[in-house]
Order: structure tokens, then sequence, then C-alpha cells
């Protein structure tokens, strides 16, 4: 079955569909929160939406196919996955998850062995817990 790109707001999904057919599959939905209780400090979220992509992708497997709720659940990951790729990373954290998304999407796709190696790699020194304190890319060409 071929999936297509699916706008958010578009006649196929409504934000309102969306959030009704969450909790029918037991997806969470990834709200916003603040870190320390009332700090406003803003959170990566990538964590959350990786959990829910997975969430989505595994209630979508479940669904009979060429079902409106097929195409509503494919909808609802692929909406995830746009926030995991498009949305730029605020700590290690969300960086980790990014790097789990890309190695386990291009799982068979890699361009060759040394890329595959360097997102593992990346991965790894990232997982090492570890604040890398390197300054953004924008400073360094600057």
């Amino acid at each position: 079955m071929t999936k297509e790109r699916v706008c958010a707001n578009g006649p196929t999904l409504s934000r309102r569909t969306l959030l009704t057919a969450l909790p029918a599959t037991g997806v969470a939905l990834a709200v916003p929160r603040t870190a320390h209780g009332g700090n406003s400090a803003p959170v990566d979220r990538h964590p959350e939406w990786l959990a829910s992509y997975d969430q989505s992708r595994g209630a979508w497997a479940k669904i009979s196919e060429d079902s409106p709720e097929e195409a509503q659940m494919w909808a609802v990951g692929d909406r995830f996955q746009e926030l995991i790729c498009h949305t730029p990373a605020r700590s290690s954290a969300g960086l980790n998850a990014q790097m789990k998304f890309l190695i386990r999407e291009c799982k068979h796709y890699w361009p060759g062995d040394d890329i595959e190696a360097l997102a593992q790699t990346i991965l790894h020194g990232l997982e090492s817990g570890e604040e890398l304190g390197i300054p953004s890319i924008r400073e360094h060409y600057s």
C-alpha cells in the first residue's frame, strides 16, 4: 500500500480527527511541558515524539489494510516523523532520538558502510551521557 503525505489540516486528516484517533489507538499525545515544574525553560520533545511515532506505527500495523483508520494512523505517524526530522534538537537527548530515528529508518538504504558507521558512532557518543560542549556550527562558520 502506497502512503501519501497527508496535510495535518486537509480533507483526509483534520486536527479534530487526529486528536480523536490518538486515544482510541493507545497513542499518547506529546503535550508541551516545562522543565523543573514551573520553570519555563524549553524541553526537547524529540524523545517523546519518537515514542509517539513508535506507538503510532505499532497501532497502524494492527489496523486492517485500506481502512480509513489505517490512513488516519499513518498520518499520525507522519506528523511525528515531521516533528522529529524538521525540529532542531535542543539537547543531547533530542539528538539521540533523532539519530535513533535516522538509523532505524535508513536501515536498508545506507549509501555506504562508512555512512552507517558514522551514524552509529554519533549515536554512541550521544549515549555516553556527557554534554559535548561543542560550539554551534553557526559560531564556527561566522
